[in-house]
């Protein structure tokens, strides 16, 4: 049975304020933890660490996973004002088949407040903040956010999955990926919203919002629904596939990424199905989107990528981190086989001269420089990642080269590394004269000797004698015996004793 997992945009206490200021500088997020002791947040059920959550207890895992997330939108817009979240985990709607995974909105709406960029039009209060300079409600947080509590494996919420709280977006088993949710819903408390009544078409207290200004239907006159009657904004509602979004970064992105579906005479098509779905309709991108999106009403998989809804931010007012936000989409990391595949989208219209590639592991906390043997060309969207540590939880950054040497960096992307088991590979080159490689693979620290062995099975070199950590490691053998001197050509064993535990493989010497 094909499960529907509903992701809602609740509209909770819009309240209007005034004030005035300016904004500046990435975003910072607070979360404010509303459960109670021993629940949700404060659950203090043992957990493991997974996919680079360090987390030992389960709510700490769930907050450490919501901070992830709303840190990766704060790489995005711009504030110099603390935006805060109040999150708890409570029980929502949930059936064998579908769900209500979780619900956001922004707590206040605001208008005509000092550089406000449209006058009588509401904005939400995280925005309106972050133009404003100063808070408009300080005794109200930014943003409100509940999520599902009921995945936890009983067999009647989604036939028995789970939240999966790792960083590295690979849930095991169909899990449903909470850092994806907490990013789709904390976008609705940023801005994908509009406050209108969807069912009357009325606007909110009858003034505009940024979201409905953007919106339009070309079958309608006018096609801006900031123009339209209530009857017909209420008809435009459910006018699928002719609700869309209107001119601006959005629809410019459209044609870069570039979409194959989902279009409407190239505009970025809205949810708008027909009747009515609260809570999903109209705040979302239509599911006929392509590639998918994270900002659309059904879950489509594990994405750390807001996609098209950073240039969505970007047309309602948000202040942006020019040199992430505007250029780059799409950036991913991919475990495959024993490697990681890295790929992104560049944007940028400044000239460059190459990618460089980054990459931090957990346990060192250092960028370390992967292209070290030169940039990547300027048309590079790809990069392959031959030897990651085993076992590691890695972040890897892409940076655009500008001619005049800075770089623009990419949002970090994350992969955790499964742990290889133990493994001699054959060596490289073989047969080899004078010299060849040996690579081995350890599952965990063990003392390691490594060894070549002649025909007759005497020993001629010990090449590792040590304790090695765990991952890939190489040797070399310069085809010369303990004493330093040339052996003959022939056959030999190179022979790995890890622990417990013994590998073997054939060599041949040529001259």
């Amino acid at each position: 049975m094909t499960r529907i997992l509903r992701m809602v945009a609740a509209a909770l206490a819009l309240a209007a304020l005034l004030t005035a200021g300016g904004a500046h500088a990435t975003a910072t997020f607070v979360i404010n933890n509303g459960d109670g002791a021993g629940e949700g947040f404060n659950d203090p059920t043992p957990w493991t660490p997974t996919g680079g959550n360090p987390a030992t207890t389960l709510g700490q895992a769930r907050l450490n996973a919501f901070q992830y997330a709303a840190d990766l939108w704060g790489q995005l817009v711009s504030s110099n004002v603390v935006i805060k979240v109040d999150a708890a985990m409570d029980v929502l709607t949930c059936t064998p088949s579908s769900a209500v995974l979780g619900q956001a909105g922004t707590q206040t709406v605001h208008r005509n407040f000092g550089g406000a960029p449209l006058t009588g039009t509401y904005y939400p209060q995280a925005l309106a903040n972050a133009l404003a300079g100063v808070d408009l409600s300080n005794t109200i947080n930014d943003i409100g956010a509940v999520f599902n509590s009921a995945l936890n494996g009983d067999v009647g919420c989604l036939g028995g999955l789970g939240w999966y709280y790792g960083f590295d977006g690979n849930p095991p088993g169909g899990d449903i990926d909470f850092v994806t949710v907490v990013m789709h819903e904390l976008g609705h408390g940023l801005g994908f919203q509009t406050f209108m009544d969807l069912s009357t078409g009325q606007k909110f207290n009858g003034f505009n919002d940024m979201y409905l200004v953007h919106m339009e239907d070309p079958t309608i006159s006018p096609s801006n629904l900031a123009l339209m009657a209530d009857a017909q904004r209420a008809a435009a509602c459910i006018d699928d596939p002719d609700l869309r979004w209107g001119d601006g970064d959005v629809t410019y992105m459209a044609g870069q990424v570039p979409l194959t579906g989902g279009l409407n005479a190239g505009y970025v098509r809205l949810h708008a199905p027909n009747p009515l779905v609260p809570g999903s309709s109209v705040a979302h991108w239509s599911t006929a989107v392509t590639p998918n999106e994270v900002m659309e009403p059904v879950l489509t998989g594990p994405r750390h990528d807001p996609g098209l809804a950073v240039f969505l931010m970007k047309d309602i007012g948000w202040p942006m981190d020019a040199s992430v936000a505007a250029v780059w989409s799409g950036v991913s990391a991919t475990v495959a086989g024993d490697g990681v595949v890295l790929a992104w989208n560049w944007q940028g219209t400044e000239p460059i001269v190459g990618f460089r590639v980054y990459r931090a592991n957990d346990a060192k906390g250092l960028d370390e420089e992967l292209t070290t043997d030169g940039l990547l060309a300027p048309a590079a969207r790809q990069y392959v990642d031959l030897a990651p540590p085993a076992g590691a939880a890695l972040q890897y950054t892409v940076a655009a080269v500008r001619t005049d040497g800075g770089e623009v960096r990419s949002p970090a992307v994350s992969v955790t590394m499964a742990v290889a088991g133990l493994a001699l590979a054959q060596n490289r080159p073989n047969p080899f004269n004078p010299s060849t490689s040996v690579d081995f693979t350890l599952d965990r620290s063990t003392a390691v000797n490594l060894r070549v062995y002649d025909a007759a099975g005497r020993l001629v070199r010990t090449l590792v004698s040590e304790v090695r950590p765990a991952g890939r490691h190489t040797a070399t053998w310069d085809g010369r015996d303990d004493a330093g001197r040339r052996v003959a050509s022939g056959a030999y064993v190179c022979r790995l004793e890890a622990g417990l535990s013994v590998r073997a493989v054939r060599m041949t010497m040529l001259k």
